[in-house]
């Protein structure tokens, strides 16, 4: 009964939109939701190459070519350049940069592009897409925090990061209140250590060294994950930190 009532919601007559899909967790998403046979717009910020390859990919999975966005993200509002006339079904926001910078070495500027790029534009994104998600009674909006999110957790490394991604969790949990009674989900994935093509060689070897298992999560099984939350029939899973880590707790 549950698997009939899955596949009668599956995403095949919804239509979804990945911010930063060009690479990393938000290209395996982008992948995973091509399966669905969901209509896809895949965003990516400057890498024309990368994002071609994604859609290439998509479109061998899926038989359907996606709609594709190159517009980088410099400022919170540009964001707003992404969206069509066209409010899609599903948003995920796999974009966020990290300043690698302790407490004393953080400049003005590292404060104002994390607060920008990883809270202040998704909100820009969540802002313009709930009010036509609550109207339509449909909608699933999945954001990204820092691993351990749920905790609150210090940072040496990345603390502009991390406190830019605790904003993250209080702005899914204000859009679950809004959307709740009108079939709208939002969530937040709180990933530990990913492997992705953003990482150096150096800061790869560092979080293999860190993480519980030893080995670092491969992008997909993260992508599993935001597409069960998009997936569910009902909006029951709302408001939550979904610690995606790896046993990193």
């Amino acid at each position: 009964m549950l698997t009939e009532r899955m596949d009668s919601e599956s995403l095949g007559n919804r239509s979804a939109l990945v911010v930063g899909g060009s690479g990393g967790i938000g290209a395996a998403v982008c992948r995973s939701f091509a399966a669905t046979g969901v209509s896809l717009t895949v965003h990516g910020g400057h890498d024309r190459n990368a994002l071609d390859r994604v859609a290439d990919d998509c479109a061998r999975i899926s038989g359907n070519v996606p709609r594709t966005v190159l517009q980088e993200i410099t400022r919170a509002s540009d964001v707003r350049l992404i969206l069509s006339d066209a409010i899609p079904d599903v948003l995920v926001v796999s974009m966020g940069p990290i300043a690698w910078r302790s407490l004393g070495d953080s400049e003005d500027d590292d404060w104002e592009r994390m607060t920008s790029l990883n809270l202040a534009a998704a909100g820009v994104l969540v802002s313009a897409v709930l009010p036509a998600m609550c109207e339509r009674r449909f909608g699933r909006i999945v954001l990204f925090g820092a691993s351990r999110a749920d905790t609150l957790h210090p940072s040496r490394e990345a603390p502009a990061y991390t406190a830019a991604k605790a904003g993250v969790v209080s702005l899914a949990r204000s859009a679950a209140r809004e959307g709740a009674g009108r079939n709208v989900a939002c969530n937040v994935v709180c990933p530990g250590y990913v492997e992705t093509e953003y990482l150096s060689v150096e800061r790869k070897k560092r979080h293999e060294s860190r993480a519980p298992s030893g080995a670092m999560t491969d992008p997909g099984e993260i992508a599993e994950t935001v597409l069960f939350l998009c997936t569910q029939v009902h909006s029951t899973i709302t408001g939550s930190i979904v610690n995606a880590s790896g046993g990193l707790v």
